[in-house]
């Protein structure tokens, strides 16, 4: 499906295709499941996420024994069993499905599970992420086929433990229900600096990953950092979360002003509003009005130049500053291989849940600051800030 005018804006020029062996893919991955998990976590404080990896190794447990059950059974059940025998597809069909254990290991992106005490269900959500060429096979080829096993044998065998269980004890959840998470990436998170491990002087090449690819298949969400829709439960798409990769040389922006305004983040006196080291807008103000030569050179660059790369190239000189323990992290991930990345992806996902969006936010606080005190020229147009 082609791009549209809203995306290309977000997401800027130079879509490259992802080469055998990136990293992008995993790292696509573990940034969309850290958000993922935050947003399910405010949405069920009591709940349990899992990344692919945590399926593969059977890292199931988390002491409440009702989710650890339906993990569990996740984790034992959620198999392609297109490979059975004509005996046991029988036994599949007439809805039996106990002894099923043939068929390769199915895994998602990520999956959250909840209880719902009001409606006495076990709420599961998935998610799947991949790239906005690849979204037609992903629907077809995971999305609908696990949601098919999820709601089929694993609803069916959790189901019955439920039963079982009630017959001892009073709350606990009635059935099973699973769907394709209703969260989608917000605008503001959408673009995502890849982190050069260069040391000193600037990247030739600028690299990012974009996610407003999304939008294309599910519906543009309000500009807030973590967003649920009211996104129907039978759309094809949801659960999807698309992504596209891309480069564009430095060329024209201006470092040195980039590198100044990150020094001042550094040193500058932290007001009682910004009790956790980001950037309000009132102080971002300041400092264009403060260095008129900067802004005036800020400036010029926006008016030629493509907004996402200024905020992409501003969150690099800005991470090691803000996150300096999780920049190095960012930056070692983008050369490393996709097994490694994945090995270490509980780490990961919490570097990617808050380095990565606070970084980000405050390089377009800063971006856009710049836009209003110039005037907020009208062809001037930034992934709005949180």
């Amino acid at each position: 499906m082609a791009g549209n005018a809203v995306t290309d804006a977000v997401c800027g020029p130079g879509k490259k295709a992802i080469e055998r062996g990136s990293p992008i893919p995993e790292i696509a991955q573990l940034y969309a499941y850290a958000l993922f998990r935050n947003n399910f976590r405010t949405r069920f404080p009591a709940g349990a996420t899992y990344h692919d990896w945590d399926i593969i190794q059977g890292n199931v447990a988390g002491g409440n024994s009702v989710i650890d059950l339906a993990a569990g059974q996740i984790q034992s059940d959620l198999r392609n069993y297109t490979s059975k025998s004509a005996k046991n597809l029988a036994k599949a069909k007439a809805g039996n499905f106990s002894g099923l254990r043939e068929g390769r290991q199915l895994r998602g992106d990520g999956i959250g599970l909840a209880i719902d005490p009001i409606q006495r269900k076990i709420v599961c959500e998935l998610l799947e992420v991949t790239t906005i060429d690849d979204a037609e096979d992903c629907i077809k080829g995971d999305l609908i086929p696990k949601l098919a096993l999820l709601r089929g044998p694993v609803k069916a065998l959790l189901d019955a433990k439920l039963a079982e269980l009630r017959s001892n004890a009073s709350f606990v959840p009635q059935e099973f229900i699973a769907s394709g998470t209703p969260w989608i990436i917000s605008p503001s998170l959408s673009i995502v600096p890849l982190f050069p491990n260069t040391g000193v002087g600037p990247p030739d090449v600028f690299r990012w990953i974009c996610f407003a690819q999304t939008y294309i298949f599910r519906p543009y969400p309000i500009a807030t950092s973590f967003v649920t829709t009211a996104e129907p439960d039978t759309s094809p798409a949801r659960g999807l979360i698309l992504y596209s990769y891309h480069e564009a040389q430095s060329g024209a922006i201006p470092v040195e002003v980039l590198k100044r305004f990150a020094a001042w983040v550094k040193n500058r006196l932290r007001s009682a509003n910004d009790p956790f080291g980001l950037l309000p807008a009132t102080d971002a103000n300041r400092y264009w009005q403060e260095n008129n030569d900067d802004l005036k050179r800020i400036l010029a660059y926006l008016a030629i130049g493509v907004l996402a790369i200024g905020v992409i190239a501003l969150s690099i000189y800005l991470a090691p500053i803000l996150f300096p323990l999780e920049a190095a992290a960012l930056a070692s991930a983008g050369i490393g291989s996709s097994l490694a990345l994945a090995a270490r992806g509980a780490v990961l996902v919490e570097q990617f849940s808050v380095a990565l969006p606070g970084t980000i936010m405050v390089a377009q606080t800063a971006v856009n600051a710049a836009i209003n005190i110039g005037g907020g020229a009208s062809n001037m147009q930034v992934v709005p800030a949180r």
